[in-house]
C-alpha cells in the first residue's frame, strides 16, 4: 500500500511560494504533513502580475483565511472599482467590476441593452452599473445590499503591494513553515513544488506618481502594445504588456515527474494581468481538489493537468481579444456573438460567457441583433424598466462618499496602515 504525502518542499521565494505555502498549511497543517519551503532567492520582489486582486481573487483569498480587513492593513493597500480602457484617440471605456442592469423576462441585460440601443438609446452598456458612476466621479462604497437597486450589486476590489503581502505571508508562516538552506536537497520530499516566479517579468517597477490615486486602473491600448497603469497609496505602477500572445509554459503538464509547478502559466497572460491571481488561486485550488492520497500521485497529476490546459484554452483565447492578436478560438466566439449576440457555453472554472460579453463590448464588438425574448417586455415596458432602474443607480451613487474620505473611514475603521516588516496582520 502506498504511503501517504507527508512531506512537501516549495521552490521558490516570492508571493507564488508563499502563496502555495499558505494555502497548504491552512489545509493541511492539523494533519501530520510537514511542509519546507527553499528559497531559491534570498530576495522577495515586487511581482506586479498579482497587484490587482478582482472580487473573486478577494472571495477565494478570504476562504484561505486571507481576509479584507487584514489586506486593507497593508500600507500600500487601494479599494479599487475596475478598470478604465484607454484607447490611441484618448477615448475612456469605464469597466466596472461586477453585472449590468438586470436580466429581465429571464433574458440577459445586454440583449434589453442592444434592443434599447437599436431604438435610440445613448448610454453606454457599462452606465447600467453604481460603480461605473462612481468610478467617473470619484466615489466609492463597497456592495450594500440596502441600496435602491434591488438584487443588483456592484463589486469592488483591491490594488495590493505583492512585496508587501509576500512579506506579510512569510513572517505570519515563519513559525509553522521550515525554510530550508538554498543549496539543500529537496529529492525526498513526496510532493516537490516548483514556484519560481517567471525570469522575463518586470519585478523592479518604481511608483510612477501620476496623481492622486483613483478607485481603477487604467489600461492604454495604442499601436497594437498596451500599459497598465495601477495606483497603490504609494503612487503610480505602470506596468508594460509583454508582447505577443499568452505563452504556455510547461506545454499542457505541468504537474511531471519533477513535481508540480505553479504560477507560471499566470505570469504570461496579455491584457489579462489584472486576472493573475485569479488564474494561480485556480491552480490551488484545483490541487486541492485532487489532493493525492498518496506519495504516487499519476492518477491526479493526469487529471490535474487536463483541467489545466482546459482553463489554458479559454485564458488565451480572451488575452488574445484583449491584446488584440490572432487566435481561432476567439474569432469563433467574436463572429457568433457579433452575429447573435450569443457566447457558447464554456467549460472554464475562471472565465465566465459574462467576461466575454464586458470584454466585446468594452472594445466595441456590438451584436447586430439581440435575443427576441427581450420582447416579452414591450416598448414601453422596457423604457420604464430602464428608466426607474436609472434613477435608483442615480440615487444610490449620489449616497457614496467621495473616494478620499472612504480612504479615510477606512483608516479609521482598521487602522492606520502597517508595514508588513513590522507587524504582520494576517
Amino acid at each position: 500500500m502506498a504511503e501517504p504525502i507527508r512531506s512537501i518542499c516549495i521552490l521558490g521565494n516570492g508571493l507564488e511560494a508563499w502563496l502555495t505555502a499558505h494555502v497548504l498549511y491552512k489545509a493541511l497543517g492539523g494533519e501530520t504533513v510537514s511542509i519546507h519551503i527553499q528559497p531559491l532567492d534570498s530576495r522577495i520582489h515586487d511581482d506586479c502580475a498579482y497587484t490587482i486582486l478582482r472580487p473573486s481573487a478577494l472571495v477565494a483569498l478570504d476562504q484561505f483565511g486571507l481576509n479584507l480587513q487584514s489586506l486593507l492593513r497593508l500600507p500600500a493597500t487601494l479599494p479599487s472599482l475596475g478598470q478604465v480602457l484607454r484607447s490611441a484617440s484618448g477615448v475612456d471605456t469605464l469597466l466596472p467590476y461586477g453585472g449590468q442592469g438586470v436580466d429581465w423576462a429571464g433574458t440577459s441585460f445586454h440583449h434589453h441593452w442592444l434592443r434599447a440601443r437599436q431604438a435610440g438609446l445613448r448610454h453606454p452598456y457599462f452606465a447600467f452599473s453604481p460603480g461605473y458612476h462612481a468610478m467617473a466621479s470619484d466615489r466609492f462604497a463597497p456592495p450594500d445590499r440596502r441600496n435602491a437597486i434591488g438584487p443588483m450589486q456592484h463589486e469592488s476590489g483591491l490594488h495590493v503591494s505583492t512585496r508587501e503581502l509576500t512579506e506579510n505571508l512569510r513572517l505570519n508562516l515563519q513559525a509553522n513553515i521550515i525554510v530550508l538552506d538554498p543549496t539543500a536537497n529537496c529529492e525526498q520530499a513526496d510532493l516537490v513544488i516548483h514556484a519560481p516566479g517567471a525570469p522575463d517579468r518586470n519585478s523592479t517597477l518604481d511608483p510612477v506618481h501620476a496623481g492622486p490615486p483613483k478607485p481603477y486602473a487604467v489600461r492604454v491600448e495604442a499601436g497594437g502594445e498596451s500599459r497598465l497603469q495601477i495606483p497603490l497609496r504609494s503612487g503610480w505602477l505602470d506596468l508594460p504588456t509583454p508582447a505577443g500572445p499568452a505563452k504556455r509554459h510547461c506545454g499542457n503538464s505541468p504537474w511531471g515527474e519533477d513535481g508540480l509547478v505553479v504560477g507560471l502559466a499566470a505570469a504570461h497572460l496579455p491584457g489579462l494581468e489584472d486576472r493573475s491571481m485569479d488564474r494561480l488561486l485556480f491552480e490551488l485550488e484545483t490541487l486541492l481538489e485532487l489532493w493525492p492520497r498518496s506519495g504516487v500521485h499519476s492518477a491526479e497529476a493526469l487529471e490535474y493537468n487536463r483541467l489545466w490546459a482546459q482553463e489554458a484554452d479559454e485564458w488565451t483565447a480572451l488575452s488574445a481579444l484583449s491584446a488584440d492578436q490572432e487566435d481561432q478560438r476567439c474569432q469563433a466566439r467574436k463572429a457568433v456573438f457579433r452575429r447573435r449576440g450569443y457566447i457558447e457555453p464554456l467549460e472554464s472554472r475562471t472565465i465566465t460567457p459574462e467576461d466575454w460579453v464586458e470584454a466585446f463590448i468594452g472594445r466595441g464588438v456590438i451584436p447586430a441583433h439581440y435575443d427576441r425574448l427581450s420582447e416579452r417586455l414591450t416598448d414601453p415596458q422596457l423604457k420604464s424598466e430602464l428608466q426607474k432602474f436609472t434613477d435608483a443607480v442615480g440615487r444610490t451613487v449620489r449616497e457614496f462618499p467621495s473616494f478620499p474620505s472612504y480612504l479615510r473611514a477606512i483608516d479609521r475603521a482598521v487602522g492606520p496602515a502597517t508595514d508588513a516588516k513590522t507587524e504582520p496582520s494576517i
